[in-house]
């Protein structure tokens, strides 16, 4: 809040004039609880096969449970707590998913490149360990992405260029034509705004120790070799593909010393890069973050609060009016018991100044600045009561929603941001997972583990990510509970240890994980039908769900263009699971032996022996 722009020089500056010494920091709080708010409730990701046959289905539960791991793996719930908060103080942040070739399992191999053991000076045999590289995302600041100023969204800009720091040493072990003599002797150029947040000591790329040889002036300990600990800004550029480079370029150059210039490395040809925004900017590229709102509201605060401060300490302590010449001493005023003051008699007395209490307005003027925070954040109290009749759940539940309902368009911000950076860790996945891959999958019970070895063709290409519905936004557990209960009342749940999960985690999607074993093996029936094969029907089957299934297959374009033999085996098993569902008739009685005590009655001569 003490940073000024100069639209005129465009530059940022240290806003001098300001006299707000007195400063409580209100938008500190109100960061923490949109935070909170944004990121209580993590999105629940499901990839959507593209088609019904079994194993693309299989495929997409694959992906899914591929993404699961790699959300654990790479502790992304830390990283979105880091994003959302970034995303809220600057308006804008951004997540990166890349392919690090020396991540992952590492394999451990005692021969060398030619087949040969190895050992090290001292004898002993050296093993070497190879990476099968794997998956990571990483977050980015809006400080750290360049984008044109045309540009309005990644997927439209023409490149995006990303400015981090790194190590001399590490640049070295990456790019060989890397020549450190020359980074020292000839400095990078930095801009006005950069040496002015690295004069602030700001986080980032241009606020870390060991920049100086960054803005022009060598560190007095280069001559040491501590040139070898220097940061350099590293700028790596997407060029999206266009006429003229149809594949794409990627290029990773420091100061003037070009060292990467090569073709995207990814078959899919998309930006690695995903922004987070707290509110879009319909005619920007950054997003808009409500803070920027806050901070004429926190100045007038801090304003208002120093003046109160500086009068309180001019009038809180007590005054005395005493006329010149009463002869009065300026020790005589003390706090002894019995303490006889001389004055001249021929003036008037020494008498207390009354203290006069600040203005109403005042006070006022604060509460209605704490209002306005509030107002403006979205922050405010809900007001609005549920409607009469309601159950305590679905009151408590109401009252959330209508807290959190300024909150949708982050929420939804976010989930979408995470359904992209979804897809492009599936696209990576389908591409250079080559080799196996092991899956540790926790089963129902505790302690069950399950081991699924898989590489990208067991993939299938799925890359259909989605979300749950508003699974991003926050839930009272105790008003789920509550719910849960009355479900359980109207035998809508009727199974007691699903019950007894959902209401121990207060979370209904436990609820939704059940399964129907019954929905698979129709499923596997039809798949069946479609090759041309007739599924065995049993006097076991679930035949409400068969007949309900496969009526709804039939209504389909898919089984219109099947051959006409094909669908003869659908009608054929529908027809069987049909007669099973009728009541077996009995055998018709006769009417003519009813009442009678001889039984059935026959015409003469029929029957008899001959």
């Amino acid at each position: 809040q003490h940073l000024l722009y100069n639209p005129s020089l465009r530059v940022i500056q240290i806003d001098e004039g300001r006299n707000d010494h007195f400063i409580i920091n209100r938008i500190a709080a109100f960061m923490e609880q949109r935070v909170a708010k944004l990121t209580r409730s993590r999105p629940v990701l499901t990839v959507v096969p593209d088609k019904t046959d079994q194993v693309t289905i299989q495929a997409a539960k694959l992906s899914e449970k591929v993404l699961k791991n790699l959300w654990k793996v790479c502790e992304k719930d830390n990283k979105l707590d880091t994003a959302v908060l970034h995303s809220c103080l600057c308006g804008s942040s951004f997540k990166k998913a890349f392919w690090n070739s020396e991540g992952g399992e590492g394999l451990r191999d005692e021969l060398d490149e030619e087949g040969g053991l190895s050992f090290n000076e001292e004898g002993k045999q050296q093993h070497n360990i190879y990476f099968l590289g794997e998956i990571e995302n990483i977050v980015r600041t809006c400080f750290e992405i360049l984008v044109p100023l045309s540009a309005r969204s990644i997927d439209t800009s023409p490149w995006v260029n990303e400015r981090t720091t790194l190590h001399v040493e590490e640049i070295k072990a990456k790019f060989e034509k890397f020549d450190i003599d020359k980074f020292i002797k000839s400095p990078e150029e930095t801009t006005r705004f950069e040496r002015f947040v690295s004069a602030l000591g700001a986080g980032g790329p241009y606020g870390m120790g060991g920049f100086s040889s960054q803005l022009g002036t060598q560190s007095s300990g280069s001559k040491y070799g501590a040139k070898e600990l220097e940061l350099a800004v590293v700028n790596e550029m997407w060029v999206k593909p266009n006429r003229v480079y149809k594949k794409g370029i990627l290029a990773t150059f420091i100061g003037d010393q070009l060292l990467q210039f090569e073709e995207w490395p990814y078959e899919h040809k998309k930006y690695p890069f995903v922004k987070i925004d707290e509110h879009k900017n319909p005619y920007g590229f950054y997003g808009i973050s409500t803070v920027t709102r806050l901070i004429p509201i926190q100045q007038h605060y801090n304003d208002a609060r120093t003046q109160v401060a500086k009068n309180r300490k001019l009038m809180a302590n007590s005054k005395w009016w005493v006329p010149l010449g009463c002869g009065l001493h300026e020790d005589a005023l003390t706090d002894e018991e019995g303490e006889v003051i001389q004055t001249n008699g021929n003036m008037s007395a020494p008498q207390q100044i009354q203290i006069a209490p600040l203005p109403n307005y005042v006070t006022q003027d604060h509460i209605q600045d704490i209002q306005d925070i509030r107002d403006i954040s979205g922050e405010r109290s809900v007001d609005q009561q549920p409607f009469a009749g309601l159950t305590a759940g679905v009151a408590i539940e109401t009252m959330a929603e209508l807290a959190d309902v300024g909150l949708g368009p982050s929420v939804k911000n976010i989930e979408w941001a995470c359904i992209k950076e979804a897809k492009l860790e599936l696209y990576l996945a389908n591409e250079l997972y080559e080799d196996e891959r092991t899956l540790n999958i926790l089963g129902e019970t505790m302690g069950e583990i399950s081991v699924v070895m898989f590489k990208n063709t067991d993939l299938a290409y799925q890359t259909d990510v989605t979300v749950q519905v508003e699974s991003g936004f926050g839930q009272s557990k105790a008003g789920t509970r509550q719910t849960l209960i009355n479900f359980w009342d109207r035998r809508i749940i009727y199974d007691p240890e699903a019950f007894l999960k959902a209401y121990a985690s207060g979370n209904i999607d436990v609820l939704f994980g059940q399964k129907d074993p019954a929905i698979a093996v129709v499923l596997q029936d039809i798949e069946m039908i479609k090759q041309g094969a007739m599924p065995q029907v049993t006097p076991f089957d679930n035949h409400v769900v068969y007949i309900r299934s496969l009526s709804e297959f039939i209504q389909t374009p898919e089984f219109r263009k099947m051959p006409p033999d094909r669908q003869m085996i659908a009608t054929q098993v529908l027809q069987q699971h049909l007669q099973f569902m009728q009541p077996q008739q009995e055998p018709e009685q006769n009417q003519a032996a009813v009442g009678t005590p001889f039984g059935q009655q026959v015409t003469e001569g029929e029957g008899q022996e001959s």
